[in-house]
């Protein structure tokens, strides 16, 4: 009896679904953090600095690049994003981090049209799109 409660506690983690949508947001059981995701997602524009400030407003911060490529889905082949987000532009959301070595002026963000990171100077606007630990 012990070896079926484990079996059946190994068969549904495997299967528990890593990204699922909750009202306005995506639960990342993997990261252990929740996406925003409304529409404020598809009209936000900011500088790096100013996203920043308005991730920490809400109590929420910018994602990191590796948070990011978790959620990058090869298989959607319109827009490289998980199913599970229901709001996005394709064409970039900052991440959280810099790029050191051109003296802190540029910061990297993530693209959707293609999955790649690229860099951009900070004071660019880019789409933002916070996350939070849970």
């Amino acid at each position: 009896m012990r070896y079926l409660v484990w079996l059946v506690i190994f068969v549904s983690s495997i299967f528990a679904q890593n990204l699922y949508r909750s009202g306005d947001n995506v639960v990342d059981n993997y990261n252990n953090i929740l996406w925003q995701d409304n529409q404020e997602v598809m009209t936000v524009l900011l500088s790096q600095v100013d996203a920043r400030k308005y991730c920490k407003k809400k109590g929420w911060r910018l994602p990191t690049v590796d948070e990011y490529k978790s959620i990058v889905d090869k298989n959607n082949k319109q827009i490289y994003i998980n199913q599970a987000f229901k709001y996005n532009m394709p064409d970039g959301y900052w991440t959280d981090d810099t790029l050191l070595r051109m003296f802190g002026y540029y910061g990297h963000y993530m693209n959707f049209k293609n999955a790649i990171v690229y860099y951009e100077n900070k004071s660019y606007p880019k789409y933002v799109r916070c996350v939070r630990d849970r």
